[in-house]
């Protein structure tokens, strides 16, 4: 059996000495062609048959190794500073290779565009050219159909009655349909309503499928259809949502793929965490626990004093002797479960 380096020398001289990128070889071993090969059930010829494809991802693209990041969120050929994360890299790279096989993709480029895809210097005044054909953009109109006047037949619906715009129920909703493209130099999408059964209305709405599909951004995907710039896929994605006063409302949403290492998504949320929490978490005792649930259920009339003993008298295994130590224990609590800037309200006491 020969080893993974007799097999990488056997694959890169059928491919005229072209190097295999890392991640493209990684790639191969982890669907199990290098095994196959190294185990006499694939040949190197089919070998680098797979690899010559990965490699032809982007037409005409220098080496992978050599890709970075743009600022529109693409793969794009240049000789990096900082080389991108080759996993995230690849990932974008074989998505977009997915994509490009998609029929309805195919149909839209060979329809619209000829076939003739174009650089991204050339994407707005694509668009621009189909601006007056676009005017004006067509509403959308989102209404509940009342007392069941719609009819249904062999795929056509009706309304029973006739429904004017200004006389539409509650509930009703006017849209607008809309095309996010990517332009150098800015790092802003740009947003232009369409109008229907145009070409970029067209563009818009196959743009929007395959940035769900493929979890790209609605602008990127448009871009990927008139230039075939691989979009950067997020692997992992970090946002807060917060919920004042009452912080423990506040979440970190992290969307992340199932093979993402562990590590990398708890980095993650410390990092997320540091920069909107001071200090370092704190766990809350089951005592501290039931004295602010006690708290809560008192009166806010009653003195710290009164407090105190009837939560001796209900407690009797944590029972307190001053009440400035209560009354620190109960506040600190009930900042721990809501938020620093909570404190219990007393007639007799802070």
């Amino acid at each position: 059996m020969s080893t993974e380096s007799d097999l990488k020398r056997q694959v890169e001289a059928r491919l005229d000495d072209q190097e295999v990128p890392k991640p493209i070889w990684d790639y191969l071993g982890e669907k199990y062609y290098l095994t196959e090969a190294q185990e006499g059930r694939m040949s190197p010829e089919e070998v680098a048959q797979e690899a010559q494809k990965l490699m032809a991802l982007a037409p005409g693209a220098a080496p992978i190794r050599r890709r970075v990041a743009s600022a529109l969120g693409f793969v794009v050929d240049a000789v990096p500073s900082k080389s991108l994360d080759e996993r995230l890299e690849s990932i974008s790279l074989l998505v977009a290779s997915h994509a490009r096989e998609d029929q309805i993709v195919q149909a839209f480029r060979r329809e619209v565009l000829q076939d003739q895809l174009m650089d991204l210097d050339d994407v707005e005044s694509w668009v621009e050219a189909r601006a007056e054909a676009n005017k004006p953009p067509t509403p959308f109109v989102r209404f509940p159909v009342m007392d069941g006047g719609i009819n249904i037949s062999k795929g056509r619906i009706r309304l029973e009655k006739p429904t004017k715009v200004d006389e539409l129920p509650p509930g009703s909703s006017i849209q607008v349909e809309s095309l996010s493209y990517a332009i150098p130099d800015s790092s802003y999408a740009r947003i232009l309503p369409v109008k229907a059964n145009t070409e970029l209305f067209r563009l818009a709405r196959l743009g929007k499928s395959l940035a769900k599909r493929y979890r790209w951004q609605d602008a990127q995907a448009t871009v990927f259809l008139l230039t075939d710039l691989p979009p950067l896929v997020q692997t992992l994605t970090v946002s807060t949502e917060m919920r004042y006063p009452i912080q423990t409302l506040g979440r970190i949403i992290i969307e992340a793929d199932p093979t993402m290492p562990p590590k990398t998504v708890a980095d993650a949320y410390r990092e997320a965490r540091s920069e909107i929490l001071r200090g370092r978490p704190r766990a809350i005792s089951k005592k501290h626990v039931e004295l602010v649930l006690f708290c809560d259920g008192q009166p806010n009339d009653e003195t710290w004093s009164d407090r105190m003993d009837a939560w001796n008298e209900a407690h009797p295994d944590w029972t307190y002797s001053e009440v400035k130590n209560f009354i620190r224990d109960a506040n600190q609590g009930l900042r721990r479960l809501l938020g620093p800037s909570f404190k219990f309200v007393s007639k007799g006491g802070k």
